[in-house]
């Protein structure tokens, strides 16, 4: 085994008037998005689905997007700002503001939300408040004379720590289901008691990201699932809080995911060549010391990108 360590330079995108560079920030700050001049085709539009907590987040969230963000840095903390570059405004990067309104809203109730997030069967529980989320989508496609260009859910973090399949629930309710009983509902196996149940949940993951994005699908819209923390507008957090990136570079992220969601083309990959697809994962350390797959991204040879999100599974586990 060889300690060595190859690192390949950064390939380059392109961005507007044929401008080549490999840092996005720059492209979209100096030039713009690769589509810049054919951009009066892109829907930027946006529904917004969740507590009134959340909806608020997100109104003064998308309120600030179109103005600059810079991190906020003494002089000590000046490689920061390498790190973290700052943000011109959605305008500047992508050559249109986004709207200030959103097309259509739905609020969720939050003590619903939060004992449906707290149920002790993990299936019922993902279950449960995709359905909530998922009625505001249903309202809103058929509602809607115009299909909006993405629509923005605003989970509770509760939601997040709760809605995942290794979740551990701090004072679940409800009736408590043995892995036993989870077993026999998957083969379609029911008690006397449980009676009413829908098996159906018990071959869909119990995650509330996975779920929402498969059931969404017969839509048509793209989904942006965004937490609650993350559209804090102070880079600084109070002790106890979930530490965040600075605003700036929330921003960015957010800002090129709705700006791709509705439709943009933000950079173009320069060096695909014909006939060849790109693939390239991620991998992060998990908790229990195993390494699992938790993002990919193809290019085409057309330059134009895809990418997933989320875990594919454990890649190897440390006993191996």
């Amino acid at each position: 085994m060889t300690q060595s360590l190859i690192v390949f330079d950064e390939p380059e995108l392109e961005f507007r008037y044929g401008q080549r560079v490999s840092d996005p920030h720059d492209g979209l700050s100096l030039f713009g998005p690769f589509d810049a001049d054919s951009s009066s085709s892109i829907g930027l539009s946006y529904i917004a689905i969740g507590t009134g907590e959340g909806l608020d987040l997100a109104e003064a969230w998308l309120g600030a997007v179109n103005k600059p963000a810079i991190v906020e840095a003494k002089e000590k903390e000046a490689p920061d700002l390498q790190l973290w570059p700052p943000y011109p405004g959605f305008e500047a990067a992508f050559n249109l503001p986004w709207p200030h309104r959103q097309m259509w809203g739905d609020c969720l109730n939050a003590t619903e939300l939060s004992e449906a997030a707290r149920i002790h069967d993990p299936y019922q529980r993902a279950s449960e408040v995709v359905e909530q989320y998922l009625k505001g989508l249903d309202v809103a496609a058929s509602k809607l004379d115009q299909r909006p260009g993405v629509a923005l859910c605003v989970v509770p973090d509760e939601v997040y720590k709760n809605c995942r399949p290794e979740s551990k629930v701090y004072k679940p309710v409800g009736e408590k289901v043995s892995k036993k009983e989870i077993a026999q509902r998957k083969k379609g196996q029911l008690d006397l008691f449980s009676e009413g149940i829908d098996l159906d949940i018990y071959h869909l993951s119990p995650d509330f990201r996975r779920q929402l994005k498969a059931k969404s699908m017969k839509h048509g819209i793209p989904i942006q699932i965004v937490r609650e923390s993350t559209l804090q507008l102070a880079s600084k957090q109070k002790p106890g809080q979930r530490k965040l990136t600075p605003v700036s570079d929330r921003m960015w992220n957010l800002g090129t995911a709705l700006y791709y969601m509705c439709g943009g083309k933000p950079w173009r990959l320069v060096t695909a060549r014909e006939g060849v697809c790109y693939i390239g994962i991620a991998f992060k350390r998990a908790d229990n010391g195993s390494t699992a797959c938790c993002a990919a991204q193809m290019f085409l040879d057309n330059g134009d990108g895809i990418v997933f999100l989320g875990e594919f599974g454990p890649w190897y586990s440390k006993e191996k």
